[in-house]
This record gives C-alpha cells, sequence and structure tokens, in this order.
C-alpha cells in the first residue's frame, strides 16, 4: 500500500461562477465558501480573479462609485481571515485610480500584487493603473508569490488568480491556479469560463477540476491525471449557467442544429419562444451578426459533444472561417485544415487541388472580413498569405496521401 505524503498546509481552491457586477451576491458565496475551509480546518483558501465583480464588464470599470463600492468588500473578506488566509482578486481604490489587485489576507495581516496589462477579455490600458512591487508572502513555511494568468516566479509556492476564456496548465512548479466560472455574453455569443482549478508540488497534480463548481480541499500528493476536456460535460456546463442566469433564451428559428441540443441535453428551457430576452444561433461562421450559443467551441469539439454528427454537417465555407476566427491567418487555415482533413471528405476532396483551394479560401476570407468586420483585406497581404499557404498544403503529409 502507497503512503500518502502529506504537502505543509491544507489548501482549499474554490470555483465559482462569478456574476458580473453583483458584488454582494459574490461576496455572500466567497463568505459561504469561507466558513466551509474553516470548518474543514483548511489553512489556505484560494479564489479567482475579480472574484467580487467578474473580469469584462466594460466601461463600467470607469464608473468611479462602482469601483469605491467593489473596493469596499476587501476589507470585509480581510476580516475573515482568522482562522486561515485568503487569497482574492478585486479592485484597489486610491487617489482616483483603479487597480486590478490580488489580495492575501492573513492574521499578519494583508499583502497585494497589482496586475499588469495583459488585454486579454478587456481593455486593461483603458481601465485600470499600475504600478510595480509584490514581494514574496511568508506563510506556514512557505514564500509565496502572486501571479496573474500565465505568470510564474522564483518562490516556493506560486499562486495564480485568473479570469480567462484560455486557461493554462501546470507547469512543474508548485503552484496554485485558480480560474474563474460561468458564462459571460457579448455580441458574438456566450463564453465560458471553465472554472479550472489545480494544485501541484513540483511535477505532481495534487488536485485538477475544471467545469465544476464548488470548494475542492487539497492535502495530499496523491498523484492524479489531467484527463482532455469533455466537450459534453463543457457544453452541459454552459447551458446549466445560462439556466441558473433566469433570462429567457430561444434558438433562433430554422436553426438547423437546436433539436439535437435540446434533446441530449435536456434543455426545453430554450423553447420558450414567445417570452424570450436573447435569440442565439447554435453555431456560427456565416458572417451574421446574431449572437451564437457554441461560439466557443470550434467543429471537433461539436463532434465530441454531439452537436454535429460528421465534419461534412458543416459546409467547407464554415469550416474555414471557423478556423480563421482561432488563427487569422490563410497559413494558419491551412494548418487547421490539414489536421481536419480525415474527418471530413469535402475538405480532402478540396485538397486534391492546393492553389485552386487556397484561392478559394482567400476568396471566402475576404467576403467574410467585409461583411462581419467591414473591413476589406488588402490585396498584397492576400497574395503573400495564398503563396504560404500553397506551400503549407503542398508540404502537407494530407496531400500526399490524398493524391
Amino acid at each position: 500500500m502507497t503512503k500518502k505524503r502529506v504537502i505543509l498546509m491544507k489548501i482549499a481552491v474554490v470555483s465559482m461562477p462569478v456574476v458580473p457586477g453583483k458584488c454582494m451576491d459574490n461576496f455572500k458565496t466567497m463568505k459561504k465558501y469561507i466558513q466551509q475551509a474553516k470548518e474543514a480546518a483548511a489553512d489556505l483558501i484560494v479564489f479567482p480573479q475579480n472574484a467580487l465583480t467578474a473580469y469584462p464588464l466594460g466601461d463600467l470599470w470607469l464608473d468611479r462609485e462602482f469601483c469605491i463600492y467593489a473596493d469596499s468588500f476587501n476589507d470585509q473578506i480581510s476580516a475573515l481571515a482568522d482562522d486561515l488566509a485568503i487569497v482574492w482578486g478585486n479592485v484597489r481604490y486610491r487617489g482616483g485610480k483603479c487597480f486590478n489587485t490580488a489580495f492575501f489576507a492573513s492574521r499578519d495581516g494583508v499583502e497585494i500584487r497589482v496586475k499588469g496589462f495583459d488585454g486579454n477579455l478587456c481593455n486593461d490600458p483603458r481601465y485600470f493603473d499600475k504600478i510595480g512591487g509584490g514581494e514574496l508572502i511568508e506563510y506556514k513555511g512557505e514564500y509565496i508569490a502572486l501571479n496573474f494568468h500565465d505568470e510564474l516566479q522564483m518562490a516556493t509556492m506560486n499562486i495564480t488568480l485568473d479570469a480567462s476564456r484560455y486557461s493554462i496548465l501546470p507547469k512543474g512548479a508548485t503552484q496554485v491556479y485558480v480560474n474563474a466560472g460561468g458564462i459571460w455574453q457579448d455580441t458574438d455569443g456566450m463564453h465560458l469560463f471553465d472554472g479550472r482549478c489545480f494544485v501541484t508540488k513540483g511535477r505532481t497534480v495534487i488536485h485538477f477540476s475544471e467545469y465544476e463548481n464548488g470548494l475542492f480541499i487539497c492535502e495530499s500528493e496523491g498523484s492524479k491525471m489531467i484527463a482532455k476536456t469533455d466537450q459534453k460535460k463543457r457544453l452541459a456546463y454552459l447551458l446549466n449557467e445560462m439556466k441558473k442566469s433566469k433570462k429567457k433564451y430561444a434558438f433562433a428559428a430554422n436553426d438547423c442544429f437546436s433539436r439535437r441540443i435540446i434533446e441530449q441535453y435536456d434543455c426545453t428551457w430554450m423553447l420558450k419562444e414567445g417570452e424570450k430576452e436573447v435569440s442565439l444561433r447554435s453555431i456560427g461562421w456565416d458572417a451574421q451578426n446574431d449572437p451564437v450559443l457554441l461560439c466557443d467551441f470550434d467543429p471537433l469539439q461539436l463532434m465530441e459533444a454531439g452537436v454535429i454528427e460528421s465534419a461534412d454537417e458543416l459546409s467547407v465555407d464554415q469550416l474555414i472561417i471557423a478556423f480563421y476566427e482561432q488563427t487569422h491567418s490563410i497559413k494558419g487555415v491551412c494548418s487547421r485544415l490539414i489536421a481536419f482533413s480525415s474527418f471530413s471528405r469535402n475538405i480532402r476532396d478540396k485538397m486534391r487541388d492546393p492553389s485552386t483551394f487556397v484561392h478559394e479560401i482567400a476568396m471566402v476570407l475576404f467576403r467574410y472580413q467585409k461583411k462581419r468586420y467591414d473591413h476589406e483585406m488588402e490585396h498584397s497581404y492576400i497574395e503573400r498569405e495564398i503563396e504560404t499557404g500553397i506551400k503549407c498544403l503542398n508540404e502537407s503529409e494530407a496531400v500526399r496521401i490524398s493524391e
């Protein structure tokens, strides 16, 4: 029998859907989890970045009164750090400046680290200020660094807060990582925060979870495997968070995949056409401006989630646009099409004539950019991209197999 080794601290990580702009609601959720962590005798509890406010709030960040209100919760959370340390993300408003900040509160006081600018989901330079600093924090025998997104510092433990659609994987260090959970809607459609949490000691993974809300206690070094993301679980999480939001969603008329989604995921609540507030198409990539339910899912993920039964249910044009939205270059589209060609007979047929196919790709994207973004690609740029795209297809193993 393998004996479990005990790590220095009992760590609680929290995956929570952060409700945009609802500081009191989010505070009540945090307070509940802090109490649960105390009852479990945890030494440390970690929440995501912007746990009180959510991150992509647009120009609400320019509202002075809102920022002062959000900042007022930091003292309330600090007051709860009696039997354990609490780490969370929130804004700090001082002297007319708003700082996106990570907080570490314990009996010894409060330490902070201000986030730099990455512009991932939010125009950081427009809304936030930044300052240097942020020393290592000594706690329970560890020297702890506070980080955001993919940062890593020289420390015995890195605590990383995130609020990103693109969460990270362990980097082989002793690390506690917490990403925000829940959903976020913009003009493109519905977006997912995966709520990913992991705790590692060196290369040993102690805890790993995603698309699962709740508090997780981590105290032993039982080695865990990082499984491939389950796309059905991911879509179920999205739909469940939409249902909890109490908005009235409906599929757009004549949506060809809506019935399949409703039957597989038991979401008949999406059918309330007469009461709808938000009408969604299931998939995009057709230059329409309606919001899209599955705008964060690529074609392969749609297959794995059971939304499409084969790649050829999507047109070649839709696949081209889908891969362009991921890569933003014709060469990138060609690379994705090569990888995807084993799933699509239509793509394999097109790839028999690389030159003609790449010119077709360029024309599809030229029309898409003009209609979707009111922007025309420069002809010199298109010509360069066509040349690299043809070279990419000619050199691919997929082309040699198809000939």
